[in-house]
């Protein structure tokens, strides 16, 4: 959804986006918190933690969307605007030493798994905070 609408992350830091479908979402998503085990403020805190996670991960990707909207709106050759932005990029880099290393290696961009990694680790880690099953909660 934020690629499509790509505009969406950068309003969120101007704009309140609230309304009913983002109440019935953060209803539904303390729902599953509290399902799994969360009680008041660390139900509440998992959920921002989770959305803050999708939402940090989805502004690169909407970033990529909003930069190649505006070439097509300017006309310009977008495969030469993003060889120009790699070859940058890479100039950058040869001054830092991983990165260096990292791009002589051909692993200059994250796995497809990046996202999947991330949220299997945040949720692995909300995991740990709850209480055995069967322990009483305070």
């Amino acid at each position: 959804m934020v690629v499509r609408h790509y505009w969406l992350v950068p309003a969120m830091s101007t704009h309140l986006i609230y309304g009913p479908n983002k109440a019935r979402f953060d209803e539904q998503s303390l729902g599953v918190y509290e399902s799994a085990g969360f009680t008041g403020t660390e139900a509440d805190q998992a959920a921002a933690t989770v959305l803050l996670f999708v939402i940090g991960a989805a502004q690169g990707e909407a970033a990529q969307a909003a930069w190649q909207a505006q070439l097509r709106r300017s006309g310009a050759d977008s495969d030469k605007e993003l060889r120009e932005v790699i070859a940058e990029v890479f100039e950058i880099a040869q001054g830092f030493p991983r990165l260096r290393a990292r791009i002589g290696s051909g692993a200059t961009r994250p796995s497809g798994d990046t996202f999947e990694f991330g949220l299997h680790s945040l949720v692995a880690g909300l995991e740990s905070r709850l209480p055995p099953c069967g322990a009483s909660v305070p």
